[in-house]
């Protein structure tokens, strides 16, 4: 018997060539016996229930031990991470690398100082009892947490439904709680151009005394007639254009435009839409060619990222519609 004494007493026995078995007593005065075999391959993140980083090996067996979801653990020493997983093995899911691999049936806890602790609990032996020290996995109305980062002060992504909306900084919180609030992320994206502030390359003015300035085009109302007041309308310059400022970065889905249908409507016709992170950084994201639809949509299944959202006519003529409609997420960046 071999005694080595790093911060922890740790007994080493030789089993086999290939097994191990230790007993470690913990400075909390826990002490564990257990089984180890090393791999040449690997379990991959298949039933993965925590990764925990920068931990050493007596650690991970000991986190394994006190929990009652934990079936197996993985060990990787050259990065000291420590894989939790809720079976006991998936051979078909592996990769390559050395580690160590011990089930739970091969840990023997000879002093417990805390009741059996529940999912998202760890004992404190040092307290005797069980704390939250991670948030669970689970499935929200909205989206996922990606990853197996699940520590209490941990900041992880958080992926929405759509597949693609990224939010960043979402935090586990010492309640056990995922920081997420209902509403952050949805199938059903929102017009976010509504009431925005927008510019054109110019405002047309009729007899009526009336303008029709780029707020029409933000203003909610989707009536198509030029009677109803609320479509906005440029002079006839070379290359017309409007613009509308979402205020923030937004991966952008769907953006519809309404012609107008009462007169003219063949004016909106060899158009470019355009997105930019800047007003002068702008890049044409669809084109038209010939007259757009009644109501036309531009969709984005994979989203794009965009402040500015432009309408502009690659010709000389007016250019006039009656509403533009930008469907997409914040980005919080």
């Amino acid at each position: 018997m071999i005694i080595f004494n790093v911060n922890h007493i740790l007994l080493f026995l030789f089993c086999s060539e290939t097994v191990f078995c230790f007993t470690y007593l913990s400075k909390d005065g826990v002490e564990i016996q257990y089984t180890v075999k090393f791999k040449r391959e690997c379990r991959g993140e298949m039933d993965i229930i925590v990764t925990l980083e920068s931990i050493a090996l007596p650690e991970c067996v000991l986190e394994c031990g006190m929990r009652p979801d934990c079936k197996a653990l993985s060990y990787m020493k050259i990065f000291k991470k420590c894989n939790i997983y809720s079976s006991d093995g998936h051979e078909s899911d592996r990769n390559k690398g050395s580690c160590v691999e011990i089930l739970a049936a091969d840990i023997n806890v000879k002093r417990k100082p805390c009741p059996e602790c529940t999912s998202g609990k760890t004992c404190n032996p040092a307290k005797g009892y069980c704390e939250t020290t991670e948030c669970p996995v689970e499935e929200f109305e909205y989206g996922i947490v990606s990853g197996n980062i699940r520590k209490v002060g941990y900041h992880v992504q958080y992926t929405c439904n759509d597949g693609n909306t990224i939010i960043n900084k979402i935090e586990c919180l010492s309640n056990g709680l995922w920081n997420i609030t209902a509403g952050k992320c949805s199938t059903d994206v929102i017009n976010v151009a509504i009431g925005k502030p927008t510019s054109m390359s110019s405002v047309y003015y009729n007899n009526d005394g009336n303008n029709y300035d780029g707020s029409k085009g933000v203003d909610g109302n989707l009536n198509q007639s030029w009677s109803v007041r609320s479509c906005f309308h440029t002079n006839d310059d070379l290359h017309s254009w409007w613009r509308v400022d979402l205020g923030q970065m937004y991966r952008c889905f769907r953006v519809v435009l309404y012609n107008r249908l009462d007169c003219c409507k063949e004016r909106a016709s060899d158009l470019d839409l355009m997105f930019g992170t800047t007003e002068n950084n702008m890049y044409i994201v669809r084109q038209v060619d010939g007259q757009i639809e009644d109501i036309h949509t531009f969709n984005f299944p994979e989203g794009k990222g965009a402040r500015y959202v432009q309408v502009m006519l690659r010709r000389q003529n007016s250019l006039h519609l009656c509403e533009v409609q930008v469907f997409g997420f914040a980005l919080n960046l």
